[in-house]
């Protein structure tokens, strides 16, 4: 059986201005083509997300609970990049760690992770020699942990990888730092009390099927989903 892995969307605007959930045709590309069934996570809150002094905001537990029977469904999550961490983002983190369910968070998916469960989780901006923000596919290189789970789905100590954030996690707590750039910015991020709960700074999904980097992530965590379907009562 396939696992129906949740995509989480963010709020944001399309070419035309219009605001939208958004979900990158790449990721659904690459969860199709590694075995998964990609379904859309929307909101249950209606609410105007763009607007910084919109007084309703926060989802009620009612709204949360309409929320579980769509998360209920899923047998993995990803958290694709965006512009914007809202309150349902922390949410299904939570839910993913409570239930222990696949996650993987790319770019703002990696940084909700952090700000779901770390008290003083801060966003500051890149100041370093090396360019974080950029369109080149080769960016620059980060150093992983030969201890991390990351380590043992990749099988080296460095990489080149792509960067597109403005700004990156300064610090954590209660997650472990799997990679670092030579600038010492966290690139990954992992949650030790889950079976695969892991946070990328870059977007592996940019990358063609061949990229073998790319693949190992995104198969990985099929893998994890499908094992997780064999838990679910």
């Amino acid at each position: 059986m396939k696992p129906i892995i949740g995509v989480i969307s963010t709020p944001d605007y399309d070419i035309d201005k219009d605001r939208n959930f958004l979900v990158r045709f790449e990721i659904v590309e690459w969860i199709s083509k590694c075995g998964g069934i990609p379904i859309s996570i929307i909101p249950t809150k209606i609410c105007n997300y763009f607007d910084k002094k919109e007084k309703n905001r926060q989802t009620t537990i009612q709204e949360l609970n309409n929320l579980k029977q769509i998360l209920r469904m899923c047998d993995g999550f990803i958290k694709p990049g965006g512009n914007m961490i809202v309150d349902y983002h922390k949410y299904i983190y939570k839910y993913s760690i409570d239930n222990d369910i696949p996650f993987l968070g790319i770019c703002l998916g990696m940084q909700s992770m952090a700000y779901a469960i770390e008290e003083n989780a801060r966003l500051v901006d890149n100041n370093s020699e090396i360019v974080h923000k950029t369109k080149k596919l080769n960016a620059h290189e980060i150093l992983i942990d030969e201890n991390s789970k990351l380590y043992s789905i990749l099988g080296k100590k460095s990489l080149i990888v792509n960067s597109r954030h403005n700004r990156h996690i300064e610090n954590v707590n209660n997650l472990l730092v799997s990679a670092k750039s030579l600038d010492n910015q966290i690139e990954a991020l992992e949650n030790p009390n889950c079976t695969y709960s892991i946070g990328l700074q870059w977007h592996p999904e940019s990358y063609d099927f061949n990229n073998q980097d790319s693949k190992n992530i995104f198969e990985s965590f099929i893998e994890s989903s499908i094992q997780y379907t064999k838990t679910k009562k």
